[in-house]
């Protein structure tokens, strides 16, 4: 009979093999009281493991720091750098940040900052996570040391890196807000100048645009000195107050504009916030919707308490919805084509902060 491959294996009527049930074994899960690691047994069992020790080590010392005990901690800190492997780089650079923030919350500003510029050094640029952990310990110390200038520029690149995080925004504000107020303290702390002073303070230091009536006030100035005013009086008194209009004009630009423009980024991003705000409502339920109106209605209430209408802020805020959707579009071209352009942070970000009129 001719085989058309219709035959049978005998193993396939064979019995497979039967795997024999496992015996059930009582499980006693391991239960871990409170403070299980400062027993002094523990400690004991773990010398020659040292994993474990690390593990022992890093609760004793994170308890301790949630205790304010910042020196006790920080010398359990300090122990375990010895012991962490290199390759282990995840705990060491954990370890480095508690022990600066140990040196932070003791009034050692100093050393902190030390630890943290160098572990900014070793920072991953690809690497977010490690930017946010490096920068917001920055941010903590020189706000901390009073330093505005360094926590600015460290806010701003956390907002760089974060940028649909609404709290890096509000946190933002209140730090354009802060430095408006030291610019207005700086001003109103200068000694004031009389009429005629200012006059000839601001001859010398006039803009192009009345370098021309300056000449004339000056002539002016100098007949009245001399005593031969009797025809051009009327002219020269003239010449004199709008001269002095335009420097007192400049003056007051020149000492309130950066207080002004202060608040005017204080405010774009009160806005920018409130737009996140109100992109994320749309999947917020339950309480989480309430808090996020209810922290929509507190920015609303402190942009109107600043002197910026409501209308300004809805057109505003349909303006960055539009505008969002652009710069996405064009961030796409760019990565496909040309390197990004480089731009300062105002300008990135709030380049349409100067179209607010703050009251």
């Amino acid at each position: 009979m001719e085989n058309f491959g219709l035959s049978f294996d005998d193993s396939l009527f064979s019995s497979g093999n039967v795997r024999e049930s496992r015996r059930l074994v009582s499980y006693n899960a391991k239960i871990c009281e409170e403070g299980w690691f400062t027993h002094q047994d523990v400690g004991l069992n773990c010398q020659k493991a040292d994993v474990e020790r690390l593990d022992v080590l890093k609760f004793s010392a994170d308890q301790l720091y949630y205790q304010k005990d910042y020196r006790g901690a920080m010398a359990i800190y300090r122990d375990m750098l010895g012991s962490i492997p290199p390759s282990n780089a995840t705990v060491r650079r954990d370890v480095e940040e508690a022990i600066a923030r140990c040196c932070l919350n003791l009034g050692e500003a100093d050393a902190a900052l030390d630890i943290a510029l160098d572990m900014n050094k070793s920072v991953n640029p690809n690497n977010p996570d490690q930017q946010t952990v490096v920068w917001s310990l920055l941010r903590d110390i020189y706000k901390h040391m009073g330093n505005v200038q360094e926590y600015m520029r460290i806010q701003q690149d956390l907002v760089t890196l974060h940028p649909q995080n609404v709290h890096v925004w509000l946190e933002l504000s209140d730090l354009y807000q802060k430095r408006a107020v030291l610019q207005c303290k700086e001003n109103t702390s200068k000694p004031s100048l009389s009429a005629n002073s200012q006059t000839h303070a601001g001859l010398t230091n006039i803009t192009d645009d009345i370098q021309d009536d300056q000449k004339k006030a000056q002539s002016c100035v100098d007949i009245e000195q001399s005593g031969n005013s009797s025809n051009t009086s009327n002219t020269c008194k003239e010449e004199l107050l709008s001269c002095e209009r335009k420097i007192l004009d400049l003056q007051l630009r020149g000492e309130h504009g950066e207080e002004q423009e202060d608040r005017s980024l204080a405010c774009a991003c009160l806005i920018q916030a409130r737009v996140l705000l109100q992109e994320a409502e749309r999947g917020c339920t339950s309480f989480s919707r309430q808090k996020n109106k209810k922290l929509q209605t507190n920015i609303l209430r402190q942009l109107v308490d600043m002197g910026v209408p409501e209308h300004v802020v809805t057109d505003t805020a349909k303006f960055l919805e539009n505008r969002s959707e652009v710069d996405a579009s064009t961030d796409r071209k760019l990565d496909d084509t040309l390197e990004r352009p480089q731009h300062t942070f105002e300008d990135r970000w709030l380049s349409w902060a100067s179209c607010l009129h703050i009251g």
